[in-house]
């Protein structure tokens, strides 16, 4: 094994990363093109940004790479789901899940994403609103959404509140992952640890009488839950526990929500912002109403919304970091990599690097007209991750950013309220340093008009 360690930008530099991150990531990455370490306060990383190394990170050698210790207080939001589950439990629990994840489970929940979309445009159009909250309507939106495609239509009275304490744990959890790591053993006794933990029990008394209300009813909806229900009490494959199936339900509830507004509300920042882009989604949404179409390949018409989409996470990445952990030693080209050493995917550098994309600071949909640009395979867009730890929800979240973006620019145009720069804030996830709002002008042929004119397209059996 070699001896050769990664270059250091030094202690002021890692100083520097603790106020403002994301300069540090991407500064560094121009004096550092393919990796470099750093580290402050009991916590030290190599920092990876170069195609190869996060291929063999993620892909070639995943098995030896397991998620940051300083992650496990997630489990205390979502249990342990596949977001924190690890080894042989994790890909017993994500061969389950799988299923419920087909091809027949995304047309499902494409009618009801058009569906939940269409009622919020109504409801805008009805309101004559003129200002636009995204972070407040997307957040009910996105929320609706998959509640319904998890419980289908038993969980509306519940959305608001789901909604509320998904919210709650999130932001304690950025408290929990910002405290040093010589400071975890006292964190039990923080009083942010109990206001996480009372949340996260409230969540899981919610979702335990949801999956008690299902079990009783004698008509059971093909939804998400009903796949998960099936996949527990499949003692062929092994099946699940109770506890592993709450745990399962909180996950899908937390990233299939968090993830698709972080990246909807960056996607509507953006378009308000170019106005050419903007009109060309508006040409598109009103040239082809996929909604009528149905099922995923409808969507596949939308291609200047599944652009400005995927340009949407280059530029903001939900998930900006990856933390893994060696367990084995390990060697990234040249450079040693003893076990323990924590290893940070910088996906926020990664999707800006010059070396790899040109302007790559500026917003240019036109980049991701085809599918070679954002190929996962070629390790340099990864918005959901790559190899077998890559995100189990990804083209859900892409068929509904799709949907949204193509019914909010069909209905309306979008302007900038604030002339104010909008920046990121990195915490668990790069959320927007303030809530997103909109000047919307309603249009006279809008399809939450057409919406309302037509009966509801049934849900696919």
């Amino acid at each position: 094994m070699t001896n050769t360690q990664p270059p250091s930008p030094g202690l002021m530099s890692a100083v520097a990363s603790m106020k403002q991150p994301l300069t540090f990531f991407t500064k560094n990455l121009v004096r550092y093109p393919e990796i470099f370490q750093s580290g402050l306060l009991g916590f030290s990383a190599f920092v990876i940004h170069h195609p190869p190394y996060i291929r063999h990170v993620l892909s070639d050698h995943a098995r030896n790479y397991v998620k940051f210790e300083k992650y496990r207080y997630l489990r205390l939001i979502g249990g342990n789901g596949l977001v924190t589950n690890e080894g042989e439990s994790w890909r017993h629990q994500r061969r389950l899940i799988q299923p419920a994840f087909s091809q027949a489970a995304l047309d499902r929940a494409i009618a009801v994403m058009w569906q939940e979309t269409d009622a919020v445009v109504c409801r805008l159009e009805s309101r004559r609103e003129t200002v636009l909250d995204v972070s407040e309507t997307l957040g009910e939106l996105t929320i609706a959404i998959v509640a319904r495609c998890l419980f289908s239509s038993d969980v509306a009275e519940h959305v608001a509140e789901i909604r509320r304490e998904l919210d709650l744990a999130q932001q304690l959890g950025n408290v929990l992952l910002r405290i040093p790591l010589p400071l975890y053993g006292a964190v039990p006794y923080l009083p942010v640890f109990r206001r996480i933990t009372k949340a996260a029990t409230r969540l899981r008394s919610m979702v335990t009488g949801l999956i008690a209300r299902r079990r009783a009813c004698t008509e059971r909806p093909a939804d998400l839950l009903e796949a998960l229900m099936a996949a527990a009490e499949d003692q062929s494959q092994g099946g699940m526990t109770e506890d592993q199936l709450v745990d399962e339900v909180l996950t899908l509830l937390l990233a299939g929500h968090e993830t698709t507004l972080l990246a909807l509300s960056w996607a509507f920042h953006l378009i308000a912002h170019h106005p050419v882009a903007f009109e060309r989604l508006r040409h598109e949404a009103v040239t082809i109403d996929a909604s009528q179409a149905g099922g995923h390949g409808a969507l596949n018409q939308l291609v200047w919304a599944r652009a400005v989409a995927r340009e949407a996470m280059r530029l903001y990445p939900p998930a900006y970091l990856i933390g893994r952990t060696a367990l084995d030693d390990d060697v990234l080209g040249e450079y040693e990599v003893p076990a323990g050493t924590n290893v940070l995917i910088n996906i926020y550098g990664l999707h800006r690097h010059p070396a790899y994309w040109r302007d790559p600071d500026a917003f240019q949909p036109e980049r991701m007209l085809d599918n070679f640009s954002s190929d996962p395979a070629r390790f340099l867009f990864l918005p959901f991750g790559a190899g077998p730890r890559s995100c189990i929800g990804a083209r859900f979240t892409m068929c509904e950013m799709q949907i949204i973006l193509s019914a909010f620019a069909r209905a309306f145009t979008l302007t900038p309220l604030d002339a104010r720069p909008l920046y990121p804030s990195p915490q668990i996830t790069l959320k927007t340093g303030r809530p997103v709002q909109l000047r919307i002008e309603h249009h006279a042929a809008g399809r939450g008009q057409e919406a309302s004119a037509r009966p509801v397209r049934p849900i696919p059996a």
